[in-house]
């Protein structure tokens, strides 16, 4: 089968790494998210995610080829994306009017897409929920809301959701980004822009490597954007001290000839005792940010999995309908190693963050 080639705008699309696997191997993929399905009630459900990574190694050969090694030294990827078309219904639902409405969906609302989903990212790392997020959910709804037009939240549409590395304030941030595309007819794009793009001298590099810098909660974590928020106010004071008084951190960080990123455009400021350079080369890298930028639209099938230390993501601007056509995805965090954190006493035995 010839490969479907993402429709990429600009930018480098040698970042960015695309599998179609073949009829055979999807329908054998299918099978197995069929044999999860009949077996288990639903993704989250605590004894599929004890059953995941047992199942997961039945997955095509070349599917797990596909994402093994990622994060090595090696790879040159900051996104990837595994094309299965055959995993979204033809009869899909309208899409939610908010990512609540989501969750009262049956699990097989939208086929395997879901289970898929966290098959697939067992081959990565472990996947996790945040306390303040989504109301501590596993799986999240990515769809437009009406009253979000303009606000930096995955629910947003008229404004640009501008880049950033997902969680970029928590030091125990995802390790990968993994979304599958339900439905998207108006082809709004995913912005990708990967660090091994950005033109990083040594001064910047000496700057930008030093913890001058401050990275506020985004919004997605306030109590205002969670309907269940008074479970854990414990969680929630968290963040709200990190508001009043964040941590100091650096941008860069790791090799400095194959340097990691930690950045949010909206959300990143200089500490205020920080040099007059440090100002400048945050202006600087964002600026090359801005340039590296390539447009990555998502078909129904597409799984996206984003490399949350090399590169940032964000999306286009839209026109929501709210007509139960708009664009829909489904999230999930994905960390390599979960152990520091609980040790740290910030997750749970049962995956959540706070």
């Amino acid at each position: 089968m010839k490969p479907r080639e993402m429709p990429i705008t600009h930018g480098t699309p040698s970042t960015i790494a695309h599998l179609e696997p073949s009829p055979a191997d999807a329908r054998e993929l299918l099978a197995v998210v069929k044999g999860a399905m009949n077996s288990h009630k639903a993704p989250d459900a605590p004894e599929f995610l004890e059953a995941a990574p047992l199942l997961a190694a039945d997955l095509p050969a070349s599917i797990r080829k596909f994402l093994a090694g990622r994060g090595s030294p090696h790879d040159t990827s900051c996104a990837f994306i595994l094309s299965l078309p055959s995993a979204i219904p033809t009869s899909l639902p309208a899409t939610p009017s908010t990512w609540s409405a989501a969750t009262e969906l049956p699990p097989d609302a939208t086929g395997g897409s879901a289970f898929a989903l966290v098959l697939l990212s067992f081959l990565l790392g472990e996947p996790f929920a945040w306390l303040t997020q989504q109301d501590a959910n596993l799986l999240h709804t990515v769809v437009p809301i009406k009253g979000h037009e303009k606000e930096q939240l995955g629910s947003g549409s008229l404004v640009p959701l501008s880049w950033h590395t997902e969680d970029a304030f928590h030091p125990y941030r995802a390790d990968y980004i993994a979304l599958v595309c339900l439905r998207n007819p108006d082809q709004v794009a995913t912005t990708v822009a990967s660090v091994q793009d950005l033109p990083i001298d040594a001064h910047l590099w000496q700057v930008l490597s030093r913890p001058y810098f401050e990275i506020l909660p985004d919004f997605s974590h306030r109590p205002a954007f969670n309907t269940d928020s008074a479970s854990d106010g414990e969680a929630f004071n968290y963040i709200d001290a990190l508001l009043k008084k964040p941590q100091r951190t650096p941008i860069l960080f790791g090799d400095e000839a194959s340097p990691y990123l930690r950045i949010d455009k909206d959300f990143s400021r200089t500490a205020p005792d920080a040099p007059l350079d440090a100002t400048e080369a945050l202006a600087a890298i964002s600026q090359a940010i801005e340039v590296a930028q390539q447009d990555v639209v998502l078909q129904p099938g597409d799984f996206l999995f984003l490399d949350n230390y090399l590169c940032v993501h964000g999306r286009r601007p839209f026109t929501a309908r709210y007509d139960g056509t708009d664009r829909w995805l489904q999230r999930i965090n994905i960390s390599r190693d979960l152990r520091p954190a609980r040790i740290a006493g910030a997750c749970s035995r049962e995956n959540v963050m706070t």
